[in-house]
């Protein structure tokens, strides 16, 4: 049975997929996102504090309930249908946590493109972001000008290569139509399509999550669809298989994920410094004095080298995979200075997730 019409999907640019993932597991990734977060449903007061970022992006990507979505057959089948092949990479996308607005919480909606509209010739791919609640206009959801893809493909034909459009050209005074949906709901839009999500004026967050495919060997770029460098498949795999480190790190030092996520970001961004580690929120696995020496400890450990001597490289392609390395080692710093086990499982993988990860062959059925 065929998830997609291909007909509106072209006029449109965007179709609306129901009940692609049931809501069982829609709910187990909202609780994991209130976890990874450090936040509650209850308090209110906490989920406009740090670590919360002002765009509601939650940088986490290789939790197993959001693997249990990407690798849901119905999600694949919707992005199998629109490329024409079954032979697809999923991309290693985060969620998205979007608080009511308060009178020191807001922000502007932005209506724009995920695409290089100065560029001609470009392949265009898509996007999609599954609806973990439901969504109802007032919370600021995917909203869209319907058509405008194919209104920016005529426009490209009339102006020169190098010259851009704005928005305001191509919607032309178009009315933007909110897209609600429910708990389940797969939205798949064209890179060219004007979209963006608004500002929640409801009672309750909005729950999101990215997700994407792409033909197997290929990633969404703003310049469009665009072969993967070398290495790519390799790091994907390593990416799932340290998944579990961040959540371990959280667990032996008494903080949110999300905190350690920005720790080691920050860490990343000052060169292979360091910053101050988070103090506790809850029980640690370590005392209060050897949390105040762990920055010594892994300074003269020299955390951003790994046992075999070679450097724990940063500046990869896959989201988070800096951070997962540096938490691999500080893991393993950790469990043999102090005795304590670091040893994560990744994410359960189906024989589809396996093909979606890049870890199997979609041609052979085995391994890659």
């Amino acid at each position: 049975m065929s998830l997609v019409n291909l007909a509106s999907w072209e006029e449109q640019g965007y179709v609306v997929i129901p009940n692609a993932v049931s809501p069982e597991d829609c709910a187990a990734t909202v609780a994991a996102i209130w976890d990874f977060m450090g936040k509650s449903p209850e308090r209110q007061e906490e989920w406009y504090q740090p670590p919360l970022e002002r765009s509601g992006m939650v940088n986490m990507t290789q939790h197993f309930t959001l693997w249990n979505n990407r690798q849901t057959p119905c999600v694949h089948q919707a992005f199998a249908e629109i490329w024409g092949t079954p032979a697809l990479w999923v991309t290693i996308n985060r969620a998205n946590l979007n608080p009511p607005i308060t009178t020191d919480w807001d922000r502007e909606e932005l209506l724009h493109w995920d695409y290089q509209v100065e560029k001609r010739g470009l392949r265009p791919a898509m996007q999609g972001v599954l609806s973990l609640t439901d969504t109802t206009e007032e919370m600021g959801g995917f909203h869209c000008v319907p058509g405008s893809h194919r209104r920016l493909a005529e426009w490209h034909k009339k102006h020169p290569e190098g010259e851009a459009p704005t928005v305001e050209d191509i919607a032309n005074k178009s009315e933007v139509v909110p897209i609600e949906s429910q708990a389940g709901d797969l939205i798949i839009w064209h890179q060219g399509l004007i979209h963006g999500n608004g500002r929640n004026i409801s009672q309750k967050p909005r729950f999101a999550q990215y997700i994407c495919m792409t033909p197997a060997g290929t990633s969404r770029q703003p310049s469009g669809l665009q072969p993967v460098p070398d290495g790519t498949q390799a790091q994907r795999v390593e990416a799932w298989l340290l998944g579990g480190y961040m959540k371990e790190i959280s667990s032996v030092l008494g903080v949110p994920e999300a905190l350690v996520e920005g720790w080691l970001a920050g860490a990343i961004k000052k060169a292979a410094h360091l910053q101050e580690i988070p103090q506790p929120k809850q029980s640690s696995l370590l005392t209060p004095e050897q949390i105040l020496g762990l920055p010594t400890l892994l300074e003269h450990k020299n955390v951003w080298q790994r046992p075999d001597g070679t450097p724990v490289k940063t500046g990869s392609a896959v989201w988070n995979l800096d951070a997962s390395r540096l938490c691999q080692r500080i893991g393993e710093i950790i469990a043999e200075e102090y005795a304590l086990t670091v040893a994560p499982e990744p994410a359960p993988l189906t024989p589809l997730g396996r093909k979606l990860l890049g870890m199997d062959s979609w041609e052979t059925g085995g391994e890659a």
